[in-house]
């Protein structure tokens, strides 16, 4: 395999989502709290992007910016790091995010909130994360993965 291989397919999204969340447990169990919240955060993104090429029936990347960009008529870029941008992107968590009150929604709504804010730009910042900063995040990832699957 070719060192500069593009990994933008729906296979290698779904293993690189799985190994960023065993990473970010890692670290957590490391009590690395920075790092696991990043790589938490990468596993959002991942994750996200695999289950929008499933969602809409596509094999990478390239393809799913196409559909995205068909269905909504703006330009579309699904390199983005911008978890908030590809959570408006999801269907099913707009859908659930537009029925607030039912309670089966309420947790992921929550978990939504909670890791929306990452960045991938979180590697250069010198702020020190808690262990309470890092239980909230990682413990959104449980409703976040129920609800793509």
């Amino acid at each position: 395999m070719a060192a500069h291989q593009r990994h933008n397919d729906l296979n290698s999204m779904t293993k690189a989502s799985i190994a960023r969340r065993m990473d970010a447990e890692q670290l957590f169990a490391a009590q690395r709290w920075a790092g696991a919240m990043y790589m938490a955060g990468y596993f959002v993104e991942c994750a996200l992007k695999a289950s929008l090429m499933e969602c809409f029936h596509v094999a990478d990347l390239g393809q799913l910016n196409a559909e995205l960009t068909r269905r909504t008529h703006t330009q579309v870029e699904t390199t983005t790091h911008s978890l908030t941008i590809l959570i408006e992107l999801h269907p099913e968590l707009q859908r659930r995010r537009r029925a607030p009150l039912l309670p089966r929604n309420q947790p992921l709504i929550a978990a939504l909130r909670v890791v929306a804010p990452w960045s991938s730009t979180w590697r250069y910042s010198p702020v020190l994360r808690t262990a309470a900063d890092a239980g909230q995040f990682m413990a959104a990832l449980d409703p976040i993965s129920a609800a793509l699957r």
